[in-house]
């Protein structure tokens, strides 16, 4: 249960109250309404953290766009899983948001500090029914903006009081990831962003949300105070929209978008520089198979280590696909995750959410995925040493495997007994597989099945010859099988000592429902089992 003693909430930093000018009435009413305050609940505590942030509802099911340092740690990619969500009242915009709802982590690109939340309980904690509906606001194109564009800002800065504020100002300009070079990776603006803004919404002059606002950056040379105020441009946030929010509120004409990306420049091979700062966390940019990447990652220090993200597109039928990292004699680290940014290097009990993961002290870690199924992999090469690091990452492959012999018709066969992202299971058919237990975490088969519009129920058994347990969740992949107090982001269950488990789920949401079989058994156990939905 998440009871707690509601605190006074604040923050401390300078926000500009001049109101916005040139929205008409009735857009800033549904701005009221969809705006919100976002606050994470720490089950530790059995409280709210001590600062909040704001948010964007961009769909009538209650999505909210917001920034991952709002929900999370950038540091560590780790994020809680509930959040409360005030509101303000349209009729009201002049006392403080109040406690209306509970949302739950959905997915999010910390790399570009943007996550979604779902609105799922009201505050007393019963279930929002599906037919409920919600004011959400448009999402527009930011790549049509131009310099000199009027921009609207509206958030819960709490230095502004506890109440919701607007702020105004244009559109001064882009800016690329390192906040010097050429891109579109962050916008410049003059409007007032202050820290519990952060998460909440930058409109255009059509009320069309085209921005998140996330930094400001303040400086003084030759005595004289600057500040710079940036957004993350809502084309960024389409890689955690689309998959996720079907029915997303969206302006005429747009359509789900590909955030603009630089190519990265890299040293040649055999020649990375071994002096240097090195690079920051953040996105490197693609590996093509064959291929290999050099570069120099930053210093960690004391509290924070530095990651850099790597993505390969990877076609059906390889045989093999394999990671490796040469360190150069440095000890770093190597993680990978198929389809999704890795958020949390933890144990997958304590919520890591990473396929492979090497901590040890080698310093050239590397991974081989058998029979990888077609996507995208994401590749992070981690430094928690005090000094930078000169590395090359590489992706080589084995050869194209021929074409499957005819499976019986209807069942889908698990190519693996470890830890794997199998794929899609159709409805009404069912999936066969051996899975062997580990040392340190629970294995897993991850399985997916698309539910369409209308779906009376979704029926979902496994049977098994040892005690293999059953998870499942809607929307995004299952991050942790611990207690959902203790941080577990599953939607159901089965935990028992009985070797099997049903779930059947009335009405069930139209999209993607994610499956976990999966061995808490450890080293020694491998079962079999069968899997079947309809």
């Amino acid at each position: 249960m998440r009871l707690f003693k509601l605190a006074v909430l604040s923050a401390a930093l300078l926000a500009n109250l001049a109101p916005a000018q040139s929205l008409p009435r009735e857009v800033r009413q549904k701005i009221l309404e969809a705006v919100v305050q976002i606050v994470p609940f720490d089950p530790a505590s059995n409280q709210l953290v001590d600062w909040s942030g704001s948010g964007t509802i961009i769909s009538p099911d209650g999505y909210i766009l917001t920034n991952f340092h709002v929900i999370g740690d950038e540091a560590t990619r780790e994020h809680y899983q509930w959040h409360a969500v005030f509101t303000t009242l349209p009729s009201a915009p002049d006392q403080p948001p109040q406690l209306t709802y509970w949302a739950r982590y959905v997915a999010s690109d910390a790399t570009h500090d943007l996550a979604l939340i779902k609105i799922v309980e009201y505050h007393d904690e019963t279930p929002v029914p599906p037919t409920v509906r919600f004011t959400a606001m448009p999402v527009g194109d930011s790549n049509l903006l131009l310099p000199g564009d009027p921009l609207f800002v509206v958030g819960y800065p709490g230095i502004a009081g506890s109440t919701i504020t607007f702020t105004s100002g244009i559109m001064s300009g882009w800016l690329g990831e390192d906040l010097q070079a050429g891109g579109k990776q962050w916008i410049k603006t003059d409007a007032k962003i202050a820290r519990g803004n952060s998460g909440g919404a930058a409109f255009d002059e059509n009320g069309y949300l085209i921005g998140v606002p996330t930094a400001l950056l303040q400086s003084t040379e030759g005595g004289v105070f600057e500040e710079q105020f940036y957004l993350r441009p809502i084309s960024l946030a389409w890689a955690i929209i689309g998959p996720h929010v079907a029915n997303v509120q969206r302006a005429p004409g747009v359509q789900v978008q590909q955030p603009v990306v630089l190519p990265t420049t890299q040293p040649s091979p055999g020649t990375a520089p071994v002096t240097g700062a090195g690079q920051p966390s953040g996105n490197h940019g693609a590996i093509s198979i064959g291929a290999s990447r050099s570069n120099i990652i930053a210093a960690a220090t004391a509290e924070t280590l530095v990651y850099h993200t790597y993505t390969v597109t990877v076609p059906a039928d390889l045989a093999s696909l394999t990671i490796s990292v040469d360190g150069k004699g440095s000890d770093l680290d190597l993680a990978a995750r198929f389809g999704a940014e890795i958020t949390s290097y933890r144990t997958k009990e304590e919520g890591g959410d990473w396929d492979f993961l090497d901590l040890s002290a080698n310093p050239n870690p590397s991974f081989t995925y058998s029979n990888p199924p077609a996507g995208t992999l994401y590749i992070d090469v981690i430094n928690v040493i005090t000094q930078p690091s000169a590395y090359t990452v590489s992706v080589t492959t084995g050869p194209v495997n021929p074409p499957a012999p005819a499976q019986p018709a209807g069942t889908v066969t698990a190519s693996t007994t470890q830890s794997a992202v199998i794929g899609a299971l159709p409805l009404g058919q069912s999936a066969q597989g051996q899975l062997a237990g580990m040392a340190d975490s629970a294995s897993f088969h991850t399985y997916y099945v698309e539910v369409s519009a209308g779906t009376a129920q979704l029926t979902i058994t496994m049977s098994a010859d040892i005690d293999l347990d059953l998870a499942v969740k809607f929307g995004s992949e299952i991050a942790s099988y611990v207690d959902r107090e203790e941080g577990g982001d599953w939607l159901y269950r089965d935990n028992s000592t009985t070797p099997g488990a049903q779930f059947s789920i009335p009405n069930p949401q139209p999209g993607r429902w994610y499956i976990d079989v999966f061995n808490a058994l450890g080293p020694g156990q491998t079962g079999r089992y069968t899997l079947s939905v309809r």
